[in-house]
């Protein structure tokens, strides 16, 4: 019996967050399947097509341009070329991870008459956009209730969180201790936020709740791990003279992108989280799988995932007090941190 193939067709070809993070996940889950055959396209070179070459999956990439009025051509060279892949290898099943892609998976996948999973990871919605593509999908996995309110009542969608291995379980001591060196964080409490950095991810309230900390008093050093996507570095910029303006440009260390980002967690007191947006929030579990304990905002996805007072602390958005608050707590409690 043939094995069965599913083409995913990922949004960019860099890492830049979870949810690429998640797609390796289940492409690599799904080939160590019988019976599965998972490949792959990106639009273009990165560290993505890279990750996913490593892991033992085809990939090749598939220019996928921006969808305007005088890249019609590029449009349709795109579909047309992810439909000849779709007919060549004979796909049974195509996996969108994200919007734009779905748009080229979508037409490509109608064409070619092969259902198309349309995997959504943010909660904004798109309006007209979301019904074009919503369209196109077969079925729509989306990975918290507050993504699926983006969709109303129908029953295409499926809701399935994100998961993350647990083998490899809380830092060792050892391991904790290497970190920090490496981070010239020897002595101290030690917490971090982790992701892009983005309007969306707050990390202003954070610096701000660092301050509240540093006038407390609070013996803390904060990572603030994660790129700034726009070109120039704009947002990287502002947080540092921020940073700076609050008085914690000693304390707030900015590493930049982390391929060892899920390490690093390890060796944190306290993850904190605060964003404005989120679908699901997958640092939030990387995080609790290793031990650490959470300080996140009660938005979007985020009290799907954090049990507040079981699993982490929730505040609310843009309360840098309560974020202070919260980490202190933890900090002071040591039953509680290990609750």
């Amino acid at each position: 019996m043939r094995s069965r193939r599913v083409l995913f067709v990922e949004n960019r070809g860099d890492i830049v967050g979870g949810g690429q993070v998640s797609l390796l996940d289940l492409m690599s889950g799904l080939r160590t399947r019988p019976g599965w055959e998972p490949s792959c396209v990106c639009p273009d070179e990165g560290t993505m097509t890279d990750a996913v070459a490593r892991s033992g999956i085809p990939v090749s990439v598939v220019p996928m341009p921006a969808l305007r009025p005088w890249k019609l051509v590029a449009i349709v060279a795109a579909v047309w070329r992810l439909y000849s892949r779709l007919r060549r290898d004979e796909s049974d099943v195509v996996h969108a991870n994200g919007s734009r892609c779905m748009f080229f998976a979508g037409l490509a996948g109608r064409l070619a008459r092969r259902p198309v999973v349309w995997h959504v990871r943010v909660a904004a919605g798109d309006g007209w956009w979301d019904r074009l593509l919503r369209a196109l999908a077969s079925r729509i996995v989306v990975n918290s209730r507050a993504v699926a309110g983006r969709f109303g009542r129908t029953s295409r969608v499926r809701l399935i969180y994100n998961g993350v291995a647990l083998d490899r379980g809380a830092a060792t001591s050892e391991e904790i201790v290497a970190t920090r060196r490496e981070l010239k964080v020897e002595s101290g409490w030690l917490v971090g936020m982790v992701g892009r950095l983005t309007a969306e991810k707050d990390f202003e309230t954070c610096l701000r709740a660092l301050a509240v900390l540093g006038r407390k008093g609070v013996d803390v050093h904060c990572l603030l791990v994660g790129a700034d996507p726009a070109r120039g570095e704009p947002r990287r910029r502002q947080l540092l003279a921020q940073a700076a303006e609050l008085g914690v440009a000693e304390i707030a260390l900015f590493t930049g992108h982390r391929d060892d980002a899920a390490h690093i967690i390890g060796a944190l007191d306290i993850l904190v989280h605060c964003a404005h947006i989120e679908g699901f929030g997958r640092v939030l579990v990387e995080a609790m799988a290793a031990g650490v304990p959470v300080v996140a905002t009660a938005v979007g996805g985020i009290p799907e995932v954090v049990a507040d007072g079981e699993t982490g602390i929730l505040v609310a958005e843009g309360d840098h007090q309560a974020v202070a608050a919260a980490i202190q707590r933890l900090l002071e409690d040591v039953e509680a941190r290990a609750a």
